[in-house]
Order: C-alpha cells, then structure tokens, then sequence
C-alpha cells in the first residue's frame, strides 16, 4: 500500500495546524517587538543559546528511538522517560554552574540569572508524558497539535501579560517557564500512558540514540555558531536584530516545511523497504518543498527593506541585512530537508551526523578569513555558503545511501523552482527598485508582482519540459479534485 496518501493527508492537516498556531507565535513576535527593545532579545536569545547548547550534549534522542523503533513497547517508553528525567537533571545542574561563565562569555551580567530560570524549566519539561510521542510515530497530528498548541496559547497569554506589566526580558523568561509547566500538565491529561523509572531498556535505546546524540549536537552547532559568534563580537541590541532577524528570515520556509518534515521520518520509515515507493516519495518531497521553501525565503528577503518598520517598527532598521542574508540561507534549506529524514529512517545516523559535523567544520573555515574583524553581516553570509555547502553533501549521501534514488530525478524536481525562483528574484528587483513608494504601496506591489510572475514561470517551464510526472502534476491534480468538489465550480 502506498504511503503517499496518509503522507500527503498527515502533512495537509499539520500544515494548517501549524500555521495556526505560528499565528499565536508571530502574533507575539509583533507584540513584543512593539514592547521591547532589541536587547531584550539579544539577553534571551543570548541564554537561550547557552541552554540548547548544555541541552543538546545530554540528548538521547529518545524520541526519535521510540518512533524509529516500530516494535518499542511499554518499558522502552519508562526507560526513555527515565533517560529524559536524567538529561534534564544534568542539564539543569551544568547550567547553572555554566551561568556566570556564560555572562562572562557574552559580557553581560544580565544573562546569568535568566538562565537559572531557565535551567530551573528545562528540569519542569523533562517530565512530560513520554507518551505523547505516540501523536508524532502513529501519525496522529490533530492530537500533535493540540498538545503543541496547548503549551503554545499558555506561554503567550502569560508572555503578553507580563510584557504589558514588566516591560523587560523578563516576560519571555516567565512565559517560556509557564509553557513548559503547562506542557507537563497538558501531556498527561492528553495521553493515556503513565511512566515509571525504569532503565531496563537503556542498552537498547542507548544504541540507537548515540549517533542521534552525535549528530544532534552537531545540528546545533551548525544552526547556531552564527549567533554565537554574533553574541562574542557584538552587542546585546546588535544580537537581538540578529537573532530576531533569523527567526523571521526562517518563518517562511520553516513553517511551510516544517509540518512537512514532521511527517517525513514516520513516512521514509515505513517505506524503507519498498525502494520503488522510497525514491518516489522522496523525488516528490523534494521537488513539493523546492517548490515552496525557495520562492518563500527569496520573496522574503526581497521585500525586507518594507516589511520590517512595517511589521516590527524603525527600531528595528538594523535587523533588515540580516534578514535579507539570512533568509536566503533558509530557502536553501528546501533543497536538502528531507535528505537527512531519509537516512535516519535507514538507520544511516552516522552518515547524518558526519554530515553535521562537515558542516561546522566548513563554518569554522570560512570564518578564518574574517575572524580578525568580524563583522555581524560576514557571519551572516557565512552561513549562506555553509547551508549550500549543506545541501550538496547532503543529496549526494541520499543517492549512495538508497540505489533507487537517482541524482537524475532529484535534479529533474528541482531544477525548474531554482530557475522560476531566479527569474522572480530577478523581474521583481529590476521592476521595483528605483521606485520610491510609500512602504505599504511598495510591499503590496513587490508581493503582487512576485507571486504570479514565480507561479507563471515554473508553469511554462513545466509545460516546456513536457508535463513530467512530479509535483506540479500532482499539485493541479488535487486542485482539479477540488473544484470538482464544490457545486458552484462543477
């Protein structure tokens, strides 16, 4: 049986889901934005940091052993909520050891006491329902959005509150704290399974989750050296435009893939072992996250100039470069998102995280060059050149690691987005940029322009190469579907 139906199902339903709730969260981001200032950003982004970091030396990766482990059953779930528990304890315990070495670090004595909180969090979630990884393995993504969204509404209605009052970073400290107690509550009420200690399964949890534990921490390091890096050679405002400008440079394309990528391990998983079906459905996501990564994160960092005082205020002009840069590294995402799926769910984890690993040593390389007098956009653009270099090494792994899986097709799906992707970039830059309209006009006129100049241009180029069997096909096949559907368009 084809897996294609449930993964085309499951993502619809958490692409809309997720959208909702990343309403909540950009509707949060424009609140505080308005509310605070930059270095209230940089101070949490600046814990934020050292927390993940400490966080992701000690995961196991147990959720991602119970979904790949498809035979997992009562004592593997106590023994990796037991395994959660101890991560966390640890993590609390170095964190706050780490904290004045972090302020230290960051030249900022404001940063110590916000990562206690945090750390003091970190221990709260660590005993969530172990359980509630059974939304994401079984494919259950209306009860997956609901546990997320439940944490989600809790930590913003707080945050908001406390914004209005506080005025400081203290609301984002307070209402991330909040979400995670909330999540604790919501993840029993929520799921039937109730775990006890147990380690009994740790061997066989341990042997999977070591190259995740490697390759997750190498993926950390990979998203984040930029802004640790910003955070060493530059200021508390200067690292909240950067780390506020590298949320919302990765808005379009992680909120469109993401829910996408959720679906991904369950799905590649389950289709390892039919080659046929492996090769098309990898072909098909790739080419369908091509399609809406790129012209996303490009159409994004084209508008920037506009989009930022108007959405986050003139405070905020510094972040516009980096939004720009950024957001082009981000649509670059696309190209390779789902490979690393791919070779977890063939059980390849150190050929993922040797491919991290690659990856920071190439961010490290190119930083050499700069490191003299680094300045904010170098870092930005490294990361650009780190993320190509990404997604190169990452499709030629797919194709050594499943024979099915030609680099012919890969690149007959994603050709015609890169080149329909280039050719908007291109039109709507010369068409616009001598204009001097008020910002609003201009967005509205650029988003106008875009969008049927991409969607126009990747139509003939498909119509050019024949009508192929990929992506497009199958999206006018479901929007045909569709308008058969409702009686006014029959």
């Amino acid at each position: 049986m084809s897996t294609a139906p449930n993964l085309v199902k499951g993502a619809a339903i958490a692409i809309a889901m997720r959208w909702t709730d990343r309403l909540i969260g950009f509707a949060s981001t424009l609140i505080l934005a308005r509310l605070l200032l930059p270095q209230d950003f940089g101070i949490v982004a600046m814990a934020s940091l050292a927390v993940m970091l400490l966080d992701v030396l000690f995961d196991f990766g147990v959720h991602m052993a119970l979904i790949q482990n498809s035979n997992a059953d009562a004592e593997d779930y106590n023994t990796a909520w037991t395994i959660r528990i101890g991560q966390a304890a640890l993590t609390m315990s170095l964190v706050l050891i780490a904290a004045p070495f972090a302020a230290d670090y960051y030249n900022d004595p404001r940063v110590a006491p916000v990562l206690c909180v945090m750390a003091i969090g970190m221990m709260v979630a660590g005993f969530e329902n172990i359980g509630t990884v059974d939304f994401q393995k079984h494919m259950e993504f209306g009860r997956d959005f609901r546990f997320a969204f439940s944490k989600r509404i809790t930590g913003f209605i707080v945050t908001i509150i406390l914004a209005f009052v506080l005025r400081n970073y203290w609301a984002m400290v307070i209402g991330a704290f909040a979400g995670r107690a909330a999540g604790v509550g919501f993840s029993y009420w929520m799921h039937p399974f109730r775990p006890r200690f147990s380690l009994s399964r740790f061997r066989a949890i341990f042997g999977v989750s070591q190259w995740i534990l490697v390759k997750s921490l190498a993926t950390w390091l990979s998203d984040n050296l930029h802004k640790l890096t910003i955070g060493r050679i530059s200021s508390a405002s200067t690292m909240g435009a950067y780390a506020l400008a590298d949320d919302i440079s990765a808005m379009p394309t992680n909120e469109l893939l993401a829910p996408v990528n959720r679906v991904m391990l369950p799905a590649f998983s389950r289709a390892k072992d039919n080659p046929e079906e492996l090769s098309r459905l990898f072909t098909m996501t790739q080419a369908v996250q091509a399609m809406i990564g790129l012209p996303a994160g490009v159409g994004l960092a084209l508008v920037a100039p506009q989009a930022v005082p108007l959405l986050l205020g003139d405070k905020w002009l510094a972040a516009i470069p980096f939004v720009q840069i950024l957001a082009v590294a981000n649509a670059m995402v696309a190209l390779h998102a789902s490979g690393n799926y791919l070779l977890m769910s063939m059980g390849r984890f150190s050929w993922s995280a040797i491919l991290q690993w690659v990856q920071v040593l190439a961010f490290f390389l190119c930083l050499i060059p700069v490191w003299t007098n680094p300045q904010a956009t170098d870092v930005a653009m490294i990361r650009v050149v780190t993320v190509l270099f990404a997604s190169l090494v990452t499709l030629w792994l797919v194709v050594r690691a499943a024979s099915a899986i030609r680099l012919t097709a890969i690149l007959s799906a994603l050709w015609r987005p890169v080149a329909a992707t280039a050719v908007m970039a291109a039109a709507t830059h010369t068409m616009f940029a001598h204009l001097d309209w008020p910002g609003l006009s201009l967005l509205g006129a650029q988003v106008g322009f875009a969008v049927p100049t991409y969607v126009g241009t990747l139509m003939l180029l498909w119509l050019l190469a024949g009508r192929p069997e990929g992506a497009e096909s199958w999206i006018l096949s479901k929007l045909a579907e569709h308008r058969h559907r409702l009686p006014g368009l029959r």
